[in-house]
């Protein structure tokens, strides 16, 4: 691979472990993908370091062509008086993998070296229209970690593979009752239209259920607010807006809760062998059924494995409208026929029928998966290598 950049040494931090310790694997593949370009890579993990803050203070002062954390929470951390991060001699890169409504706590610091990457287009407009103090906002799916030896199609068990916990509704509208009555009446109707617009293909952000929500109550942000959003949040119409829809999140978490559980119940309707791996299934009563089986949870470092040894993997698209999961970049470059519902991103790059197949068609005709799974990979392969995403890393931290 051709060096064309003049970067040189790249710090990444591990500050906390995501869903499964994915970010354990996010973090050692940035690291590969940036060796392969001649670049120095440390990674500092601070999880289960009882000193954790004396290993931070020793990076102040030093110096990095780009520093990296997934879904940082060093912002908010603070050295005498001054933000950690601002410490560095670096520019700072926040991986998003989540809607950035989730971190507004953490994107509203006032950091000067303050950089986001997000993995759904529309998320990362999102960022640039609500947090224009943050110095640049990028696009960049998570790299995935691959198997490294990848099973024949035909020695694969024929079963359709789930890997994500059961998330009880109940547990969500618990929260939403315990909201003060127009906060709750704003968050029931913001789910409802989340709920009614995805499925099949995901078109409705929560930002657009939450103006349309409002629209419908007849209630303006400023009004809303008033009720759960301190003073201080009160500087601009901007603040206020993002503010209010953090408060909000339980809506969009509801919404997400009953469309997976509908996506995979329905699948177990079919009868296809389905293989569940994930907390909490077995309060899901799905897991009685004869077609079904549960694994609790597995290390997202033997995902990639586990998805290579089943013939098709499902996916539920988190509320992504331009933006694409690993678990879908994971089963095409294992070569697993991946299952999912749609976006705009989906459909710009990938064919349905063709690369993957909607939540509407699960099936485990062999023959139809293979192809699938081939077709899959070769489109995977072009846009999601190893060579590709270092391609893109590299010119997203040079840019800072």
């Amino acid at each position: 691979m051709q060096k064309r950049h003049k970067m040189k040494k790249v710090l990444i931090f591990v500050t906390r472990y995501l869903a499964y310790a994915s970010n354990i694997v996010f973090a050692h593949e940035c690291r590969v993908a940036l060796t392969q370009l001649g670049i120095d890579v440390e990674i500092c993990d601070i999880m289960n370091e009882e000193d954790a803050e004396q290993i931070l203070l020793s990076y102040v002062g030093k110096k990095y062509d780009a520093v990296i954390d997934f879904n940082s929470v060093l912002p908010r951390v603070m050295a005498d008086k001054e933000h950690f991060i601002d410490m560095i001699d670096a520019p700072f890169f926040d991986y998003i993998v989540d809607h950035p409504l989730y971190h507004d706590p953490i994107l509203k610091q006032p950091v000067k070296y303050l950089n986001v990457i997000c993995i759904d287009r529309d998320h990362a407009d999102y960022v640039r229209k609500y947090y224009p103090h943050i110095k640049r906002v990028s696009f960049l799916p998570v790299p995935v970690g691959l198997h490294s030896s990848l099973m024949p199609f035909e020695r694969r068990r024929n079963t359709l593979l789930f890997t994500g916990s059961y998330y009880p509704p109940e547990k969500f509208e618990k929260i939403m009752n315990e909201l003060p009555d127009d906060i709750k009446k704003l968050c029931e109707s913001m789910a409802e239209i989340l709920i009614a617009e995805n499925g099949e293909n995901i078109v409705c952000a929560p930002e657009e259920a939450f103006d349309k929500a409002l629209n419908d109550m007849g209630k303006t942000v400023e009004e809303l607010a008033m009720q759960v959003v301190t003073e201080d949040c009160y500087s601009d119409d901007i603040t206020i807006y993002r503010t209010l829809l953090n408060k909000c999140f339980v809506a969009d978490i509801y919404a997400r809760a009953i469309l997976r559980r509908k996506a995979v119940y329905k699948a177990a309707d079919t009868g296809v062998p389905l293989l569940l791996c994930g907390n909490e299934w077995d309060i899901s009563g799905l897991c009685d059924r004869k077609n079904v089986e549960w694994i609790k949870d597995v290390d997202y470092r033997e995902v990639s494995g586990l998805i290579s040894s089943c013939k098709a993997v499902m996916n539920v698209l988190p509320g992504f409208t331009n933006g694409i999961h690993d678990r879908v970049t994971m089963g095409m470059m294992t070569g697993t026929a991946v299952i999912t519902n749609s976006n705009k991103y989906m459909d710009e790059f990938f064919t349905e029928g063709k690369d993957y197949l909607n939540l509407s068609h699960i099936t485990d005709d062999n023959s139809v998966l293979e192809k699938i799974a081939g077709h899959g990979f070769k489109t995977a392969e072009q846009l999601f290598s190893r060579e590709a995403f270092a391609e893109g890393l590299v010119g997203v931290l040079a840019l800072a």
